[in-house]
């Protein structure tokens, strides 16, 4: 951050040549205190008040504070790969005016209850609500490594829901997309909350509007990431508003807990080059023996994420 920016932008540049003499930078800024912007020749108490609380707005940020361009704040902003997942209820206008707007706001009520508590349950978030609907992240704020399993599993848990509620009025339709985004507020100083801006979103919510009532279309860039998890229904490409070229599509069917090694997997394997795994394929295979003359095993395989278990295990 550029503190003499910072303080441009505060209308207080005056002060800067003296915040550069006595070394305030971005890690001595939040720490600065009443006493000490007065021994920096800052006389003015409005001055003080002023410079301490654009001081504790930076520090509650975080590593999301603010930046600097030139003389304007930037908003907070943080890239982040996420599966964005939309969702609402088919015909809710012409479901409104038969119900009427009370028993309309109960059963929103209760479609939003029960539907965000599995989005909950599966660690993903819902920062936006549309008029019959809303839009939930997995992999912000918090992030996860297996975001778009989780999506999936989010997805058909609230489609099966209302499949098994006889009683409930409400068909969905749901979307999923793949991809990255820029996490954080829209506007400065307004009471509004963080949301994603980016393509991933546009092309989740155009996915949702394709979608056939009760199902739940994913891209294909999700698809590929759920490869082995997924079981998938290919409905061709289809044409979004407001892209250019078709995407290709996938009804989702279901979602394992555990992946299965695909044998289109295969050439891949083959390809990629196997290194410095010479003892565990040993250890493996001595194992192995012993399975085939009768003595049963089981074997825990561990390691960080990418490290090449699958691989071994092929």
């Amino acid at each position: 951050m550029d503190i003499a920016a910072w303080l441009q932008g505060l209308g207080l540049g005056q002060y800067e040549q003296a915040f550069r003499e006595n070394d305030v930078d971005t890690t001595v800024l939040p720490e600065l205190t009443a006493e000490d912007l007065s021994d920096l020749g800052v006389r003015s108490v409005g001055h003080r008040r002023k410079l301490l609380a654009a001081i504790a707005a930076l520090s509650a940020g975080g590593i999301s504070a603010p930046r600097l361009t030139g003389t304007r704040l930037a908003l907070a902003g943080e890239m982040k790969q996420v599966s964005v997942l939309f969702c609402d209820i088919v015909n809710s206008t012409a479901l409104a005016e038969r119900l009427g707007a009370e028993a309309m706001r109960d059963l929103m009520h209760g479609f939003l209850e029960a539907s965000l508590a599995e989005v909950r349950r599966y660690g993903g978030s819902a920062p936006h609500f549309t008029g019959d609907g809303f839009m939930a992240l997995f992999g912000a704020p918090v992030a996860h490594e297996d975001h778009v399993r989780r999506a999936l599993w989010a997805a058909l848990a609230i489609e099966q829901a209302y499949a098994d509620d006889e009683g409930m009025e409400l068909s969905l339709r749901i979307g999923i997309h793949t991809g990255p985004v820029v996490f954080g507020p829209v506007a400065d100083n307004l009471p509004m909350d963080n949301t994603v801006i980016g393509d991933t979103a546009n092309v989740a919510a155009r996915l949702q509007q394709a979608a056939e009532p009760g199902t739940v279309l994913i891209s294909e860039t999700t698809y590929l990431l759920a490869q082995g998890y997924a079981r998938v229904e290919p409905i061709g490409p289809l044409i979004l508003k407001g892209k250019a070229e078709p995407i290709r599509a996938y009804r989702l069917l279901g979602a394992s807990h555990r992946r299965r090694m695909d044998l289109d997997e295969a050439p891949f394997f083959r390809a990629a080059a196997f290194v410095n795994r010479e003892s565990e394929l040993a250890a493996l295979n001595r194992f192995l023996q012993q399975v085939e003359t009768g003595h049963g095993q089981a074997i825990g395989l561990v390691g960080d994420p990418g490290i090449g278990k699958s691989r071994l295990l092929f």
